[in-house]
């Protein structure tokens, strides 16, 4: 459910070239670890916790009292939809 979300390890006591990508569920009992490397970088992916999201109610912003109109593009004018529709460009 969700994205997945790795770190990059550099294991102490091993070479660079035993770095490896753990997901964050074998990372669970290194919390300090995980939140010093967020620290130091603000913009890297985390977990999100849903609790965290706060619901916003739809809004639309799109209703408007005035009256619909259509652009004319034969004349460049704006007309009101009760006018009929003079003809088609492509």
């Amino acid at each position: 459910k969700g994205a997945k979300l790795d770190y990059f390890v550099h294991w102490k006591g091993y070479p660079i070239t035993e770095r490896t990508w753990e997901p964050d569920h074998h990372l669970k009992n290194s919390p300090s670890l995980i939140a010093t490397f967020h620290r130091k970088h603000p913009a890297a992916p985390r977990v999100i916790a849903s609790a965290a999201l706060r619901f916003r109610p739809y809004e639309n912003f799109t209703t408007t009292t005035e009256k619909p109109r259509l652009f004319d593009w034969i004349t460049n004018r704006f007309t009101d939809c009760g006018a009929k529709i003079l003809g088609t460009r492509i």
